[in-house]
């Protein structure tokens, strides 16, 4: 007898590998698609990415490294690359969060890419392919929650996709600048200024040249702003702390009331068919005396596994969007 009715039985399940109670951990949960950070106590830990090896990672440009994050739910790992050489690593900063601007060194720059820069990320988004009819994957969202010392130190902050590639090291994500990606949409700074509007900051099939559009909102001195980036159906949607672009913001990034200011909607930009775009963080200094960046919230997920998007049904790991 297997015990009380309302018992687990493996055998209640309709067809074999099922979940039999609907709260059960989701797929995409199991299949490392969701990461989260939020506020972190404990330091992460950085190697080096050497063939069949690690090593503890020291300074040097074009190095690869892993970060592995204590306590993040979910996926744990970041992949970084020192685009100029980098003396320090990712550390907390005691109730905030990460401290990802590293060195603080006028025109240094590094790239951070949750998942890894690799055709298995599990957190890529796959294109639909117009030409062979092959399905894309479920809708997918990047939140990164900063608190910037001084933003005027910081002159090119994008958090965005991009496709997976190897890495670059960019000429400019500024207007009219090369970055060197052939395909990228983000939302940061492009340009110096205090305080600094944010901007959307793309490029479509390696045009060669960085387009930039001026949400108009302003990010000030020591202030918390949620950058937010979704790719869905094909389409980039962005949000400021939790709103719409083109929309009016009263609220910073913690949910704490905020002076409200209206933005601009930007142009729509739409992923190259069949592309396979990568979640990715960059930042580059602009003079010598630069604030911390403190990434106090990372959040990277398949739109479902949030509950935003009611168009993808059935197991999270799966669901066909054009």
């Amino acid at each position: 007898m297997l015990g009380p009715v309302n018992a687990f039985d493996p055998r209640n399940a309709v067809k074999p590998h099922e979940r039999t109670f609907a709260n059960q951990i989701s797929e995409g949960l199991r299949l490392g698609k969701y990461m989260l950070i939020d506020k972190p106590s404990v330091n992460p830990i950085t190697f080096a990415n050497a063939s069949q090896s690690c090593a503890i990672a020291s300074a040097s440009q074009g190095q690869v490294d892993t970060i592995i994050c204590p306590g993040a739910f979910g996926h744990q790992a970041i992949e970084m690359f020192q685009t100029t050489a980098q003396t320090k690593n990712p550390a907390v900063i005691a109730g905030k969060g990460y401290e990802i601007g590293l060195d603080l060194v006028n025109n240094e720059s590094v790239e951070y890419v949750p998942g890894g820069n690799d055709v298995n990320n599990p957190f890529g988004y796959q294109a639909y392919n117009t030409s062979t009819g092959a399905p894309g994957s479920a809708a997918v969202l990047l939140r990164v929650t900063l608190e910037i010392a001084d933003v005027s130190g910081s002159d090119q902050l994008v958090v965005g996709w991009r496709k997976q590639e190897s890495y670059a090291v960019p000429t400019s994500f500024l207007a009219a600048g090369d970055a060197l990606y052939t395909d990228f949409i983000g939302i940061g700074f492009s340009g110096s200024a205090d305080p600094n509007n944010i901007k959307v900051i793309s490029d479509v099939n390696n045009s060669g040249s960085t387009t930039v559009f001026d949400t108009t909102l302003a990010f000030a001195d020591t202030k918390i702003h949620r950058l937010e980036v979704w790719l869905r159906k094909r389409k980039a949607f962005f949000f400021i702390n939790g709103v719409a672009l083109g929309q009016t913001v009263r609220k910073d990034g913690t949910g704490a009331a905020f002076t409200p200011a209206a933005t601009l909607a930007p142009p729509a930009y739409t992923v190259g068919s069949g592309l396979f775009m990568v979640p990715m963080i960059f930042s580059r200094y602009d003079v010598t005396t630069p604030g911390t960046i403190i990434m106090r919230r990372l959040e990277v997920a398949q739109l479902l596994e949030v509950g935003l998007d009611d168009d993808a049904k059935g197991p999270q790991s799966l669901g066909a969007l054009s």
